[in-house]
C-alpha cells in the first residue's frame, strides 16, 4: 500500500525460517505452517509460499523472497499466476499479529545511532 508515496518492500516475506537461531524469537510461529495459509494454498492449488507472495503483491507490496533453489525460484515466480479471492485476502489479513520476524536488533550495536525503539513506529 502506498502511504506518503512510499512503496513498501517485504524483506523475507516467507518468514526467513532458515536464519540462525540467535536471530529468532523463541515463540516465533511459522508462516509456511500456518493453518489459514495452508488452507488457502489447498483451496487455490498452490503452495503456502505462493499464497504469501501473492498476498503481499495483492496488497501492493514489493516482495523479495530469497532462494538459491531453482525449483523454488520457479515456484515463487508462478505466484504471479495465482488469483486470491477477496475472502482469501480477508482471511489472510486476519493473521496480523503486529510481529516482525526480522527485528533489526543487529543495527543497534553500541555506538550505532539507532535504537530498537527508533527503528520502527513502535516497539514490538
Amino acid at each position: 500500500m502506498y502511504h506518503n508515496d512510499v512503496l513498501l518492500t517485504a524483506y523475507a516475506p516467507l518468514g526467513s525460517g532458515d536464519r540462525p537461531p540467535a536471530l529468532k524469537s523463541e515463540d516465533e510461529p511459522s508462516l509456511l505452517q500456518n493453518p489459514i495459509v495452508i488452507e488457502t494454498a489447498n483451496k487455490n492449488h498452490c503452495t503456502p509460499a505462493q499464497v504469501l507472495i501473492r498476498w503481499a503483491m495483492e496488497r501492493g507490496t514489493s516482495v523479495i523472497p530469497k532462494t538459491v533453489n531453482p525449483d523454488r525460484l520457479a515456484e515463487n515466480l508462478n505466484a504471479l499466476d495465482i488469483s486470491l479471492s477477496p475472502e482469501d485476502m480477508q482471511s489472510l489479513a486476519s493473521l496480523d499479529q503486529h510481529r516482525r520476524y526480522i527485528r533489526g536488533n543487529f543495527w543497534t550495536a553500541p555506538g550505532s545511532p539507532y535504537t530498537y525503539e527508533n527503528l520502527w513506529d513502535e516497539a514490538v
